[in-house]
């Protein structure tokens, strides 16, 4: 970029034409970063997001991560499925050997002690019922169990 002090980008095609300025910040080591001016609300951003035909930060569009609206129970299901593929491995984790695939291993069987408690409370939440025991009814015994 030639001129720092007015740098801007055309977006055109398939949406509606807008101008995005750039701000140009000098970095402490040297060098320059470079952000998008929002052209809704005038801040700072790395990404905007093409919402209704207009670009605009995620804060100008009130988005926000999935994560941000999960309850209890989703939280405890992905860290499962996180664990799971940490224990055996995927295109993102290499398979632990040795004394990290025992934590590993240990961790999964604990978050999913967490899980499998959470859903049985919302289970016995639904059911409402005072005279029925989580711990004696077959709705909240654990499938995978033998005792019963």
């Amino acid at each position: 970029m030639s001129d720092v002090d007015d740098a801007s980008v055309r977006i055109a095609g398939d949406v509606n034409d807008q101008r995005v300025s750039i701000e140009c910040v000098h970095c402490h080591y040297g060098g320059y970063r470079y952000y998008f001016l929002c052209p809704l609300i005038g801040t700072r951003c790395e990404q905007l997001f093409l919402v209704d035909g207009i670009f605009a930060s995620r804060k100008a569009h009130k988005l926000t991560y999935a994560s941000q609206s999960e309850d209890e129970l989703s939280r405890a299901q992905r860290k499962v499925r996180k664990l799971h593929r940490q224990v055996e491995g995927d295109s993102r984790y290499v398979r632990p050997r040795g004394r990290k695939r025992y934590a590993r291993v240990q961790m999964h069987k604990r978050a999913t002690r967490v899980v499998q408690e959470l859903y049985r409370a919302r289970l016995y939440g639904m059911v409402g019922d005072t005279e029925c025991d989580p711990n004696q009814s077959r709705l909240f015994r654990d499938p995978v169990s033998q005792d019963g």
